[in-house]
C-alpha cells in the first residue's frame, strides 16, 4: 500500500513540474514563406526552411538588403519558433483569407500578402495565402503571427529595413 502511494505521489509530482515546452516531432518536411508585392517598397522574398532546422534558403527579390539566393543556418529553437508562428496558418482554411472569403469582408487595397506552403513528405503540399489588406478584427492575431515569423529566423541583414 505505502509502496503504491509513494508511486502515486512520485507521479503527481512528476507531473507538475514546469519545463521549457519542446515541440513534439512532425512528419512536416519544410516550411516555404514567400511575400507579395504591394504598391510601394514592400521587401519581396522567399525563405525555406527544413524540418527541425540546419539550414535554409533566403531569396531576395525585391526591396530586399540581399538581392538573390543565400544559404543561412537555422538552429532547432528557431525553426521551433518559427514553426509555432505559423500554425494558425497551416490549420486554417486558406479560402477564408482570400479577398471576399469568410474572414476578408473587410478588405483594404494595395497591402502585401504573404503565402506560406507546407510540405509533408509525400501529401500533396498545403498552401495558405494571406492578404495584409484583410481587416476583420478576428484576424489580427493571425496577421501579427504572419508579420512575427520571419523575424523568429536570422533574416533581418537579408530583408532589411522594412
Amino acid at each position: 500500500m505505502i509502496r503504491t502511494l509513494t508511486s502515486g505521489v512520485a507521479f503527481l509530482l512528476a507531473a507538475c513540474t514546469t519545463a521549457t515546452p519542446v515541440v513534439p516531432p512532425m512528419p512536416l518536411a519544410e516550411i516555404t514563406y514567400e511575400t507579395e508585392p504591394c504598391y510601394g517598397t514592400c521587401p519581396v522574398y522567399s525563405v525555406t526552411v527544413g524540418n527541425r532546422g540546419g539550414t535554409g534558403t533566403f531569396e531576395g527579390r525585391q526591396h530586399t538588403a540581399t538581392r538573390g539566393t543565400l544559404s543561412f543556418a537555422v538552429q532547432p529553437a528557431e525553426f521551433n519558433a518559427f514553426y509555432l508562428a505559423l500554425a494558425d496558418a497551416r490549420a486554417a482554411d486558406p479560402r477564408a483569407y482570400a479577398p471576399g472569403g469568410a474572414n476578408c469582408r473587410q478588405q483594404v487595397t494595395d497591402h502585401p500578402g504573404v503565402t506560406v506552403t507546407f510540405r509533408e513528405g509525400s501529401a500533396a503540399p498545403r498552401v495558405f495565402r494571406y492578404s495584409f489588406g484583410c481587416r476583420d478584427p478576428q484576424n489580427a492575431r493571425l496577421a501579427a503571427d504572419l508579420r512575427r515569423a520571419p523575424t523568429l529566423l536570422p533574416l533581418a541583414a537579408m530583408i532589411g529595413k522594412r
